[in-house]
């Protein structure tokens, strides 16, 4: 069955019959099967895919049965090209034969088990040992002492190059590189270029592979194989302090831009050698929908490039991962196919931009991107000085917008949601170099920044990296690509459903991340106007991994209804919802102005934080008083309790050293179930702490009703004395201050009960139960597991307090 991406490629290319079965790895293997009457169907995995439009299609299947595994190159043709190759067809180059009826066939079909190649011929030789054997001897027979060797293909491009391991017994190996004849002068000019310094770089323990032979004739370049361990092999190995290869890849890179090798091409970075054009016209093509974006940021780093590249010097030209091996004594660099004079950034920024991808990609974690980074960056500096670090995040945007095809390239799964996702990793360095760039001075010398500013700037959105991993989900790409969730909103939000084309979203950021469970995700949307300047609106989504919260965006719909909105008296108001989105888990609400009592203490703002928790404790009154959700479930305080007991018994499992304590603590919290007053039900927050309520000189806005319930109101009133509490104990030198707001707090809250209420009495017992709650919430959070033995002991002290009232 055909992905999605697939199916819509495949929609919007009639000139190709034979797409849909290219494409589709079951259906291929099953007619492959058939056509050779083969005894067991094959599973065919997709290694690589080459597609030029409108002409032809290759893709490279790895075919495994119980007993083999080979490859094979499976190209679909347009008209044209079908009639050329049945009138060169042969029966050398391909295992189909294009004169027979069959469903491959008819579909404009030919397979060519590898090493066939109608391109590089001389692979053929490869095809039976005895003669794989006479061959390679053929070009090292000087190198071999003995006749036992093997050889294996390690990396195949159809049509281009093939590389193949020989290793002899006696542990010599080499690398053969078979090139097709337009690519062999590319590859062979740099190659000897390097092989001139090789002992000078060696010296300065930098290896690079010594060139045995470069065959013109059969144009084949033969090099001694590098020891060591590939970087890429060790990507997924936790980072160590002391044997941390990165550093020393910076190090090795750094080595190699000072060298000078003679020979090399000298050129420069232009739009007219540049690849970022026709990379955005493939983008264009297999995804439409980003044609517009894809182009401005090829045109902006076509035209950036220019600006940064002052400085040229030898560079590898395609530095990543897999051109690197690592070992105890040296670092070795590979395959200098691309190699000339250029901007050494270039490297610098394609090795970062490839780490960031192959972190996409799930080879190692999204937190170690930052400490790679930082590690290679340093290691550069150490032997070339200060980074121009505008320059170097254009690099990286640029090195990422290569990988923008990588998705379709490699056989992804709904790729075109990956191709997207690339894309917004794009933008965000490249609004990072547009920050840098302009605060970064510049003068006709090519001014830079000091290395210190590496620690100064941003890391990358991590929340955002770990969530792309998911976007093979729909719903999570319908949330997190632009132009996907400009779509859901204009369906779902009826107050831009009539925008079309004039809605824009210009940026996507989750704010807050709880992993696994739930996402506040920022949209930034901008709203084109003929006759005036386009107005920018920014909406938060509320995103819940298990399916979308409808209780929560029904009672804040409701109180908004009621009266929690701009015409309240008493200022007091919720943010306005905006729709709900089922299949995307995802719904929408109005930003609202304002901070939290923590900005506010923080800022220590004279004109609103005086009065802020007065007008909290008069908020959270309104809200008890004033409102009546429909279908609301209830909250009691046997609810609560077993809740707590939940939560303490595992923090008491995996802290055995506090399991007395937290004993103590669930005694005493079931028997104060016994001990309060019964008061009544009213509409109940269940989560009201500082960060749900921001503040303004004239609102207050009550956020994230989520856990909204009917219940006693001293839960409320309790829940925020608690996290004040819980403040004053984290932030110690502010102790004084939190304090003192609990106690306005506290007496401002009292003034608005009626003689006579129960609340009162119950007030501090619920205050404890909240506050105890922190023991497990110190456990959960970081930063705050520090604070878990004196929130127990805090907890263990108040009971006194507790038995007097």
């Amino acid at each position: 069955m055909l992905s999605s991406s697939n199916d819509q490629l495949v929609s919007r290319e009639p000139a190709l019959p034979g797409l849909a079965i290219l494409l589709n790895a079951e259906r291929f293997a099953r007619l492959w099967a058939i056509e050779q009457s083969l005894p067991q169907r094959p599973a065919a995995t997709m290694q690589y895919v080459r597609y030029k439009p409108g002409r032809r299609c290759i893709a490279v299947y790895l075919m495994s049965t119980d007993s083999t595994e080979y490859q094979v190159v499976v190209t679909a043709f347009n008209r044209d090209g079908w009639h050329k190759h049945i009138h060169t067809f042969d029966g050398t180059t391909c295992d189909t034969n294009p004169h027979r009826d069959t469903d491959l066939t008819d579909a404009w079909i030919s397979v060519a088990t590898f090493p066939r190649d109608r391109k590089i011929r001389l692979l053929e030789a490869f095809r039976h040992p005895d003669e794989t054997r006479n061959f390679v001897r053929s070009f090292v027979n000087k190198q071999i002492d003995d006749d036992h060797f093997r050889v294996q293909c390690v990396a195949y491009k159809p049509g281009r190059r093939a590389v193949f391991d020989v290793q002899t017994s006696s542990d010599h190996r080499y690398a053969v590189k078979v090139i097709e004849s337009s690519e062999f002068e590319q590859a062979r000019r740099p190659a000897e270029a390097w092989e001139h310094i090789r002992w000078q770089l060696s010296d300065r323990r930098v290896e690079l592979p010594e060139l045995i032979r470069a065959d013109q004739k059969r144009r084949i370049l033969v090099s001694r194989w590098l020891k060591g361990r590939n970087l890429a092999e060790q990507m997924s190995s936790v980072l160590q302090s002391e044997s941390d290869p990165y550093f020393r890849v910076g190090t090795a890179l750094g080595e190699l831009h000072r060298s000078e090798p003679a020979g090399l091409i000298k050129s420069r970075d232009t739009v007219l050698n540049s690849p970022y054009s026709r990379l955005a016209s493939d983008v264009a093509t297999l995804v439409p929908s980003l044609s517009k974006n894809a182009r401005f940021f090829a045109n902006e780093i076509e035209k950036r490039i220019a600006v940064h590249s002052h400085l040229q010097t030898p560079i590898h030209g395609d530095f990543y991962a897999k051109q690197i091996c690592v070992d105890d004594h040296s670092i070795g660099i590979l395959d200098f196919d691309q190699s000339r004079y250029g901007s050494p950034l270039q490297d610098v920024g394609n090795f970062i931009a490839k780490v960031i991808w192959n972190s996409y990609r799930g080879d190692f974690t999204a937190d170690q991107v930052a400490e790679i980074e930082d590690a290679f960056r340093q290691g550069y500096i150490s032997r070339c000085g200060d980074l121009d670090e505008a320059a170097v995040e254009l690099q990286v945007a640029a090195g990422l917008f290569k990988c923008m095809t990588h998705p379709f390239r490699s056989g992804m799964d709904n790729w075109h949601d990956h191709i997207a996702n690339i894309l917004e990793l794009v933008s965000e360095r490249f609004e990072r170099h547009r920050t840098d760039d302009r605060l970064t001075p510049r003068d006709s010398t090519n001014a830079k920044r000091p290395s210190t500013a590496l620690n100064k700037s941003p890391a990358p959105s991590m929340f955002k990296q770990q969530l792309l991993r998911d976007v093979p989900t729909t719903w999570m790409a319908n949330a997190l690509i632009c132009e996907r969730a400009r779509e859901r909103i204009l369906r779902c939000c009826p107050e831009f459903s009539g925008l079309d084309e004039r809605l824009v979203v210009d940026h996507i950021e989750p704010v807050q991340v709880k992993a696994g469970r739930r996402c506040l995700i920022r949209y930034d949307l901008r709203v084109a106007q003929s006759q005036s300047p386009d107005q920018k609106i920014s909406i938060l989504g509320k995103l819940r991994f298990k399916g979308v919260d409808r209780h929560g965006y029904s009672v804040q719909q409701q109180l908004h209804k009621q009266g929690f909105n701009e015409l309240n008296p008493n200022g007091v108001s919720v943010p306005r919802t905006l729709g709900i989105d089922p299949e995307t888990r995802i719904w929408y609400q109005a930003c609202v102005p304002g901070r939290s009592l923590e900005q506010l203490v923080a800022s220590q703002e004279e004109t609103i934080q005086p009065e802020a928790s007065k007008r909290i404790a008069e908020a959270l009154a309104t809200l008890h008083c004033e409102s009546m959700i429909r279908r609301c479930r209830a909250w009691t305080i046997d609810d609560e309790v077993q809740s707590l007991t939940q939560r303490l018994q595992s923090v008491a499992c995996k802290h055995p050293g506090h399991k007395a304590a937290i004993g103590k603590l669930i005694d005493l919290a079931n028997r104060l179930s016994r001990w309060l007053v019964k008061e009544p039900s009213v509409v109940i927050h269940r989560d009201f702490h500082p960060s749900q309520i921001l503040l303004t000189d004239e609102k207050l806005y009550l956020l994230d009703f989520d856990l909204c319930s009917y219940g006693p109101a001293a839960l409320d009133a309790g829940n925020f004395l608690a996290h004040l509490w819980e403040l004053s104990i984290r932030c110690s030198q502010q102790s004084s201050i939190w304090m003192n707001e609990a106690t306005k707090f506290l007496e401002s809250y009292q003034q608005t009960l009626s003689p006579g209420e129960p609340i009162p009495c119950n007030l501090n017992a619920w205050s404890w139960l909240a506050f105890v709650r922190h023991v497990w919430i110190s456990t959960q959070i970081s930063d705050r597991a520090a604070t878990t033995g004196a929130v127990i002991e805090k907890a263990l002290e108040m009971v006194d307090d507790l038995s007097s009232s």
